[in-house]
């Protein structure tokens, strides 16, 4: 009997030292970069020599999923507090010089005594009370998304060099257990020159030498061996802006590297912005509260595997891409037919597939091996297929006029004071008259050098006739910033006459035949927008097309 208890002792020793390890082993400290506005694609393409060394030496996800929407206040709050917005609660707070007054968003399920969700700065301060903490950024907004009396340094910096350059003196001079750096440039890029332009590009390569002046820091206070490198960021981009749900915004990379992480591994698993603290709290041992919805990756760490119930279905490819200089995707070709080029994204394998019919892409559609021509409007709608998984879809409009057959419209251009609402055209004199070839204010030389002359306030109007081929219904989706009405014929379609940035849409019964259209516009500061939009019997959603407009 004493025998048969000796043994059991004895198993149930050798079991709880080969139990399960509950966090990684060695990691002392973290250092977090994140990198505003750093897209996968960007990532990708641009030369990084230093992050591309991280990636060798550590694990890498090109997946990460942002919360909505893809901007900038939202997804660093979110990484800070482990949980969507839904659940954490304001966005963003504000600091009337003496306490924290949080907005009248949805409330977080629990609250720290400062009415806050609680984040990683806290957990790390309430399980660690002598750490060395802190958080040094470049947008000054990021201070307003915690409470700086947990940290021992909190600072802003005017640009990304000084910022890199203080986090390093900091690292060398207190060797923190958590640092938070935020760089914020590239996003500025992004927003001036456009996502995946040469000027973006250059952009990812200079945020490259300020990641190395951080990671430099961390060998030279002799903690390398002991400190966990990530490399986050918010959002990514297209065009010039980001905010909507397109696969290039939502979409971002993360990097781990250093003390504890696996090398030259892609994580498998699905990851979400708000991952970020779980994952710093995982590698530094600390408790994670229940009601974080974030998940470590701990994949990534030395000794830990994937998920057993990961998805064993298809996953979601990058998109093909198409030429990125408009926006949407298109272009707008006069006298001459319209070349679609379409590209695989970096780093993507399968098979691009395209229609010219407005239709989905399916396994089954036209391969694209070449680049086409059409002589005709045309939207051109492009997937990506592999065995693995498929790309959600994506659409190009691409426009053509002829002149000579008589294709484009007439504008007017009216020098205005500040306006609040459409003034009565029937009482102005126009200080400039052109045609142009769609309902754009970019499209035409002429127009944007009136544009330029007449400066942020002016009003015009845009006349012409409509093309139908087919009777029925057509719903006409207008969008503008400032006022804009649209007329076909005598009828009133859309009516948007305040101010500020919108889509209004309006349908209407038309024959076959030409319809007389007249769209007017006015602009109150700024640069301003338009874009007129249809669908009908046969025609597909798209942008109205330039060989159904004539003079």
């Amino acid at each position: 009997m004493l025998r048969s208890f000796f043994y059991i002792g004895i198993v149930s020793l050798l079991l709880a030292a080969c139990g399960e390890v509950k966090h990684p082993q060695g990691i002392d400290h973290v250092v977090v970069i994140g990198i505003d506005g750093l897209s996968v694609q960007g990532l990708k393409m641009a030369d990084t020599p230093c992050m591309d060394s991280l990636i060798r030496n550590g694990a890498v996800s090109y997946g990460v999923r942002t919360v909505a929407p893809s901007t900038s206040t939202p997804n660093w709050n979110t990484m800070f507090y482990g949980a969507g917005p839904e659940i954490s609660g304001p966005a963003i707070w504000h600091w009337d010089g003496s306490s924290y007054m949080r907005n009248l968003d949805v409330a977080p399920v629990v609250m720290t005594e400062n009415f806050r969700f609680p984040n990683i700065f806290r957990i790390m301060r309430d399980q660690r009370p002598d750490a060395e903490i802190g958080a040094i950024y470049e947008w000054w907004a990021i201070g307003l998304m915690f409470e700086p009396e947990l940290l021992n340094v909190h600072e802003t910096k005017p640009s990304a060099i000084e910022t890199a350059n203080r986090s390093a003196e900091y690292i060398r001079e207190k060797k923190p257990a958590f640092l938070f750096v935020h760089l914020d440039k590239i996003d500025g890029y992004g927003h001036r020159e456009g996502h995946m332009s040469p000027g973006y590009i250059s952009g990812i390569k200079e945020a490259d030498t300020w990641v190395r002046i951080i990671v430099d820091a961390v060998r030279d206070a002799g903690i390398a061996g002991r400190t966990m490198i990530m490399i986050v960021s918010d959002h990514g981009g297209i065009y010039h802006s980001h905010g909507d749900a397109a696969w290039e915004e939502v979409t971002v990379p993360v990097i781990f590297s250093g003390a504890g992480i696996r090398k030259n591994y892609e994580i498998r698993q699905q990851m979400y912005v708000f991952d970020m603290a779980a994952n710093v709290a995982f590698a530094l041992g600390l408790d994670i509260p229940y009601e974080w919805t974030g998940r470590p990756a701990k994949a990534a760490f030395t000794g830990f595997d994937e998920p057993d119930n990961l998805w064993k279905g298809l996953v979601l490819l990058p998109p093909p891409v198409f030429p990125v200089e408009d926006k949407p995707h298109g272009r707008l070709f006069v006298d001459r037919p319209a070349e679609v080029n379409i590209a695989m994204p970096a780093g993507g394998e399968g098979v691009i597939r395209y229609t010219t019919d407005g239709s989905i892409p399916t396994r089954e559609s036209d391969v694209y091996s070449a680049p086409l021509t059409v002589d005709r409007s045309t939207v051109v709608n492009a997937r990506l297929f592999s065995k693995k998984g498929e790309s959600p879809n994506v659409t190009a409009y691409y426009r053509v006029a002829d002149t000579k057959a008589g294709h484009g419209l007439n504008f007017k251009i009216y020098q205005q004071p500040v306006m609040r609402e459409m003034p009565d055209f029937r009482l102005l004199r126009p200080a400039g008259e052109g045609v142009c070839y769609e309902f754009s204010l970019h499209n035409s030389p002429g127009l944007q050098t009136l544009r330029s002359r007449y400066g942020e306030n002016y009003a015009m109007t845009f006349t012409g006739k409509l093309q139908v081929d087919e009777d029925g219904i057509y719903v006409f989706n207008l969008f503008s910033e400032d006022g804009s009405k649209l007329y076909i014929g005598q009828e009133l379609v859309i009516n948007k006459s305040g101010l500020g940035e919108s889509a209004t849409t309006g349908k209407t019964e038309l024959k076959a035949g030409l319809h007389p259209i007249r769209l007017e516009y006015f602009k109150q500061g700024g640069g301003g927008e338009i874009m007129l939009w249809y669908e009908g019997p046969n025609v597909p959603k798209q942008i109205v097309p330039a060989d159904k407009l004539f003079r």
